[in-house]
């Protein structure tokens, strides 16, 4: 008879890798960017291109930072700082825009409305938090503070304006995306007008604003999501 087969030895579970990189600095850079996912092309370039992050591991709890800025070859200003941590993810962060102009992102929009921005630049600032918990992701923004200058709004295929805004202000805004939750502190404008035409064929030109497409019938899904609540 053959000795009784030894019990297998249990293998020790394998240290995590971890790593952890003192900084990483790119300065004086150039990105060409070309998104041809819309029916036009977007294309821009980003020049003066900066980053630093200092402190990067993936060590429980601990934290790196992060700058980044660069700026578009329409002399747009992104910047942006944060504190990172990947393991379990955690980002608080702030961002500020300024001289943003919004015009060229009409290719994004173009086959779902008939409303194209001509003028307006944008100067956009906040702050936001992104934190995983139990493989769910929570994302908030906050200080949210936005201001349009200038700002015209055409039918396509039009010449005379549908709206023009001198001024267009939101102040103090906060999101939070699981409670699908967005508080405006304040919103100001100042100076607009707008017109109000009829159609040859008897209907009025806001009445076309959204293209109308045949989507697919979805599948019902009984996951039923909230509404947005929003307040101001």
């Amino acid at each position: 008879s053959g000795e009784p087969a030894k019990p297998e030895a249990k293998k020790k579970a394998a240290a995590p890798f971890t790593y952890h990189v003192g900084e990483v600095a790119f300065d004086s850079g150039k990105i060409y960017f070309t998104d041809e996912t819309p029916q036009h092309p977007y294309k821009t370039r980003l020049d003066n291109l900066h980053l630093d992050a200092k402190g990067l591991t993936n060590e429980a709890d601990k934290k790196a930072t992060v700058e980044l800025a660069f700026q578009s070859e329409a002399k747009e200003d992104f910047t942006y700082s944060a504190d990172l941590q990947l393991t379990p993810l955690m980002v608080d962060g702030k961002f500020d825009i300024k001289g943003f102009r919004l015009a060229p992102l009409f290719p994004f929009y173009e086959n779902v409305v008939n409303l194209q921005v001509r003028n307006g630049l944008l100067n956009l600032s906040g702050n936001h938090s992104l934190a995983e918990t139990n493989n769910k992701l929570s994302i908030k923004l906050s200080n949210i503070n936005a201001a349009v200058q200038d700002l015209r709004l055409y039918l396509v295929g039009k010449n005379e304006p549908l709206w023009r805004v001198p001024s267009l202000v939101i102040k103090d805004t906060n999101v939070d995306v699981d409670k699908r939750t967005i508080a405006i502190g304040a919103f100001e404008s100042r100076g607009g007008n707008g017109s109000i035409e009829r159609e040859p064929d008897g209907t009025i030109n806001y009445a076309r604003l959204f293209k109308t497409t045949s989507a697919p019938e979805q599948p019902k899904s009984s996951d039923k999501q909230s509404p947005w609540q929003v307040t101001a």
